[in-house]
């Protein structure tokens, strides 16, 4: 079977940014995570990854000091993501999955509601 997986959802792009957050020995409380995350819609975990590592350079280059949300907002906020840029194949993607010839590994960006789209042959 193919499987496929969408952008990640907002609850799902917090999660990402807060590993990547305590992988750098920081910790932003879970408000902080979910408003970055609502401003980061689109973003690959990669692109979230990266700005994470933006907002540390930021911090450190300003006197070596503990990064803020505005530096991780002022990081997102720079950057383009892939799914503005290449907005055209990830709409073919979907396309292709919608039409059966994939199945849906989790939830879906469209909508950014969470709703779980698995088979129900697969437990997570």
């Amino acid at each position: 079977e193919i499987f496929a997986v969408d952008l990640p959802d907002n609850a799902s792009r917090a999660e990402i940014l807060g590993i990547h957050l305590r992988r750098a020995g920081r910790e932003f409380a879970k408000q902080e995570l979910l408003a970055t995350a609502r401003s980061a819609k689109g973003f690959t975990g990669s692109e979230l990854e990266a700005a994470v590592q933006s907002a540390l350079i930021e911090a450190f280059g300003d006197g070596a000091r503990a990064p803020s949300r505005d530096d991780l907002a002022t990081a997102v906020k720079s950057t383009v993501p892939l799914s503005k840029t290449m907005s055209e194949r990830i709409d073919a993607i979907r396309e292709f999955c919608k039409s059966g010839r994939a199945v849906p590994a989790g939830t879906t960006i469209e909508d950014d509601a969470a709703v779980q789209r698995v088979s129900p042959s697969v437990e997570l």
